[in-house]
Parts: C-alpha cells; structure tokens; sequence
C-alpha cells in the first residue's frame, strides 16, 4: 500500500520574499523505491523543472509518488519561509557631534541596530571592530554604549535564530564639523 504525508519545508527568505527549496528534502512517502516529481498545481499538469533549487514565495506544491507497482498517490509540500537578517546602511548617518567639545563621541549601539536593521528585535546583533572578528562572530565585541574620538569604522553582524546566514556590513563614524561660535 503506498503511503503518503504532507510535508514542510522552510528556507531563508531572501530581499524579495523568495526562498530557495529543495523539494526532494521534503518525506512525503517511506516507501522504497517510489518515483517523486513536483508539480505547482494541484492537477499535476505543470511539473517543476529543477526540484532541488527551486525558488518560491511562501505556498504549496504538490508531490506525484508512484510505487514500484505503478500505485499512485500525491501529497502536498507547504512552503514556509523565515525572516533572514538584513543590514540597510542606507538609512544610516554616522556623523555625530562632540556635544561637550571633550573631543570624544559616545555612541549607544542599540540606537543605531533600531535605524539598520529590519525587525532589530529578532535578531542578535552585534558590533565589531574588525571586519575578521564580525566573519567568524567571536566575543571580541564592542561594548552597547561605545565612544570613538576619530574618524573610524566599525562592522555589524547581525543572525538569525533559525540558521540563516548572518548580514555583515560596515559602518563608517566621523566627526560632524565643528561650528565657530563668535
């Protein structure tokens, strides 16, 4: 008797909603030796050329299971995708004044992740003051309420909870210019 259940799978999304599946990861049958192919509609007319990379927004797909006896039965594969984590630099200004004229700039790290990043709260976010520390992700962070006292750049990482690839991205600080009070 050929068994069948649906399955789901769950890919990153990327920046325009899409994740990219691998339908044959999908258990949709135990039985050995049964012949699986895709389909986008329920009447399994429209097959899916390239099963193992295939992009899509979230839904569902079909899967046609044939048994070794010729048995056949289709099941349903819903597509989820999962918020990956994103740097949007262009919303960032890194030029800041030295308030006190101390000749140092105090920065809260958590105010700018707010501006940045997308959905800041769901993610762990993270400051580096190199880019090789920000790629492996090590614990040579940079302290939440950082200060710089020249013109210098720092990087972000940002990951996910649900084994996306991180964001990496640098972040350029300077010194806004001093204005000459008579």
């Amino acid at each position: 008797v050929l068994q069948t259940t649906p399955a789901t799978l769950i890919a990153c999304e990327n920046i325009n909603l899409y994740g990219n599946f691998d339908l044959t990861s999908a258990i949709v049958t135990t039985n050995p030796g049964a012949t699986i192919t895709y389909y986008t509609d329920a009447a399994l007319t429209i097959p899916i050329a390239s099963p193992t990379i295939y992009a899509s927004l979230p839904g569902v797909v079909y899967a046609k299971v044939v048994s070794n006896f010729g048995c056949i039965k289709s099941s349903i594969i819903t597509l989820q995708t999962t918020p990956s984590p994103r740097v949007n630099a262009t919303n960032f200004n890194g030029s800041f004044c030295d308030d006190n004229f101390d000749g140092i700039i105090n920065v809260n790290l958590n105010t700018i992740s707010q501006q940045i990043v997308p959905n800041s709260g769901n993610f762990n976010i993270r400051y580096y003051a190199n880019q090789a520390d920000a790629n492996t992700g090590n614990n040579n962070t940079l302290p939440t309420n950082w200060s710089y006292n020249t013109n210098t750049t720092i990087y972000i990482r940002v990951d996910s909870n649900n084994n996306c690839p991180p964001a990496i991205s640098p972040l350029t600080f300077s010194i806004g210019n001093k204005i000459n009070l008579i």
